[in-house]
């Protein structure tokens, strides 16, 4: 299949611009900005197109929770509210759940998601159904009541197989330990062994509360990253999800290593977590993405949201924190320990393209690139989306995903949580 977008406004980067121009795609990937005859033409004049958005850090599922567990720090509202419930969960609430989150991610223009959950067979088939690109990874954890070592790594293995098991392309396993106050050094010392001999990205989360960081230290007398790096698991695929409370020497290890910080602003807020420092981060050279974290701890998987958020905070304390950085967060960055292909529209790469409409009242008026770029972050909404490719398939149109049935996942969603009683 191929598609021509023509007459648009092509955001490569944030710093490269097409003002007027075409982009080819065939078979799944970008092949040049010439015009060509195609299978379906899109007239972009009034647009611009830019890379899809990655979303590097979420729990796609907890869309279950939403607005259930809310007004509490993060200890509390994952002992209280959160772990109960999801012992009631099944394979149809995650698949149902997942459905709906990926509907919700497509049509605000998030091509790519790094997910972390559980029931990773329904997980990865609501992924294949859906059109979006995933990486899954089951959250692994012997450190809490009820979880064993043994237990959680042959959890892991059977989880990658489901993952692999839906044959597409789009739909990738990824290493996932929950976090160094949930996993015990045994468990996360073979995360990172899985993480290199299987070649595999992996996502855990560090540094997310003071107390977080505060405890850690008591029992292994180092900070989390420190300690996690001792044990290999801090590399160039590495995603740290949150990191708000990172030291210096952790800052300047992080870059070292080439690893990924996975900025998470709304639900670091929301939670009352604190406020990452990313501007201090992006000076030592660190690799900052940006995640929406679970629909649970932040409500929404908006990626421009997201954005602007992250742009707000940092402004904070530096005021001319530019606008640009945010949208090479939420693309680009994301991509580097995931996939060389993905972040940037250039021949080779893959089809994953979103295409907004410049004309809406919060769009307008157009001026120049900057403009364009200021408003992508401040005032741009899924609303504004025209068309959501991914792997060259249009997937989502006029804010709606395309293969989605929302109103049948949801009825189906809310039955099942009635019957186990998740409510």
């Amino acid at each position: 299949m191929s598609i021509l977008i023509k007459n648009a406004k092509l955001l490569l980067t944030p710093t490269k611009t097409i003002e007027k121009g075409n982009l080819y795609i065939e078979d799944k990937k970008i092949v040049d900005f010439k015009k060509h005859s195609a299978d379906t033409v899109i007239d972009a004049s009034d647009h611009v197109v830019m890379p899809g958005l990655i979303n590097a850090h979420t729990h796609i599922p907890m869309v279950f929770l939403r607005g259930l567990a809310e007004d509490l720090p993060l200890k509390q509202w994952l002992e209280k509210e959160v772990w109960p419930r999801e012992k009631k969960v099944n394979g149809k609430i995650v698949y149902h759940a997942a459905l709906l989150g990926m509907a919700e991610a497509l049509a605000s223009g998030t091509t790519s998601i790094v997910d972390m959950y559980f029931f990773q067979k329904e997980l990865a088939t609501a992924a294949k159904e859906s059109g979006i690109r995933a990486w899954l990874g089951y959250g692994s954890m012997d450190g809490v009541p009820s979880s064993e070592l043994d237990t959680e790594i042959k959890n892991e293995r059977a989880a990658i197989r489901a993952v692999m098991d839906t044959g597409s392309e789009r739909v990738m396993p990824i290493i996932s330990p929950h976090s160094p106050y949930t996993c015990s050094k045994e468990l996360l010392i073979h995360s990172g062994e899985a993480s290199k001999e299987l070649n595999l990205p992996l996502q855990i989360h560090v540094s997310e509360t003071k107390d977080e960081v505060k405890q850690l230290r008591k029992v292994v007398g180092k900070p989390p990253l420190k300690y996690l790096d001792t044990l290999g698991l801090i590399g160039p695929r590495t995603i740290i999800a949150h990191g708000v409370w990172l030291t210096p020497g952790e800052v300047m290890l992080t870059s070292k290593r080439g690893a990924t910080l996975a900025h998470c602003p709304v639900s670091n807020f929301k939670l009352g977590s604190g406020i990452a420092p990313i501007h201090k981060y992006i000076e030592k050279g660190m690799n900052v993405a940006l995640g929406t974290d679970g629909p649970a701890s932040n409500n929404s998987l908006n990626m421009f949201e997201e954005m602007k958020v992250a742009a707000l905070g940092q402004k904070l304390s530096v005021p001319d924190f530019a606008s640009r950085k945010v949208i090479d967060m939420a693309t680009v960055n994301g991509a580097r320990p995931l996939d060389g292909q993905l972040g940037e529209l250039k021949p080779g790469n893959k089809a994953d393209i979103i295409i907004m409409n410049l004309n809406g009242p919060n769009m307008a008026p157009v001026v120049n690139k900057t403009q364009i770029i200021n408003n992508l972050v401040y005032g741009a909404r899924g609303s504004n989306l025209s068309h959501v490719i991914v792997n060259g398939e249009v997937v989502a149109k006029d804010g709606r995903a395309l293969r989605i049935d929302v109103e049948k996942s949801s009825r189906l969603l809310l039955k099942e949580m009635d019957k186990r009683g998740v409510l």
